[in-house]
């Protein structure tokens, strides 16, 4: 089998996947498991739409559960020195308190720190907010490059892999990078740029 393409993510998307994985898991798959109960004992299964309903949502949880799973397994999680830092020191408070309602976060903070990536500050990478002119009308944006799996182009958020996250990628305040969008390029200068993670 081939190897899998490892995922690149911020803290704070693999914070948002890490919440959507416990919050399926742990609310919505025990919600469906009643709901399929509930339908099965309506009686004749052929012709029962709830039933059918909530095996469809059933499908639905767990393949979401497999891709989050999955993007887990083979991901590297970038921060900074400082996040690095801030997520030891809490990691130690969490480990001499551990009760049940910090053993979730403390899972979290683990295995950030175990498959962490540091970012640099001198270059523009994921987990940066950069700021930029854009040549065709000289206006000026702010976006913020994070991984395929928490892109999100309506949020600011654009993935490393697209036409502009390419561009930016690895520059520095001052470079012009020319963007190699589908049908057309166009020139944007780094107008700054922060690393937020």
């Amino acid at each position: 089998m081939a190897n899998k393409k490892i995922q690149e993510l911020t803290v704070s998307g693999f914070e948002k996947l890490q919440a959507e994985y416990r919050q399926l898991n742990d609310v919505e798959k025990v919600q469906n498991q009643e709901d399929v109960a509930t339908a099965r004992a309506q009686g004749d299964l052929s012709e029962n739409a709830d039933y059918d309903a909530a095996r469809a949502r059933q499908g639905e949880i767990e393949d979401r559960l497999r891709q989050i799973e999955e993007a887990k397994q083979n991901c590297v999680i970038l921060l900074s020195r400082e996040v690095e830092k801030a997520l030891l020191k809490e990691k130690a408070e969490l480990e001499k308190t551990e009760t049940i309602e910090t053993s979730a976060r403390l899972e979290t903070v683990t295995f950030i720190l175990e498959h962490k990536k540091l970012l640099t500050s001198d270059r523009i990478s994921i987990g940066c907010k950069v700021h930029y002119l854009d040549k065709r009308n000289n206006e000026e944006k702010t976006v913020n490059i994070v991984g395929t799996v928490e892109a999100n182009p309506f949020d600011g958020k654009i993935s490393n892999i697209s036409p502009l996250g390419v561009a930016l990628y690895g520059k520095q305040t001052g470079d012009v990078a020319v963007v190699k969008a589908p049908n057309r390029e166009y020139e944007v200068e780094i107008l700054g740029f922060e690393v937020l993670e």
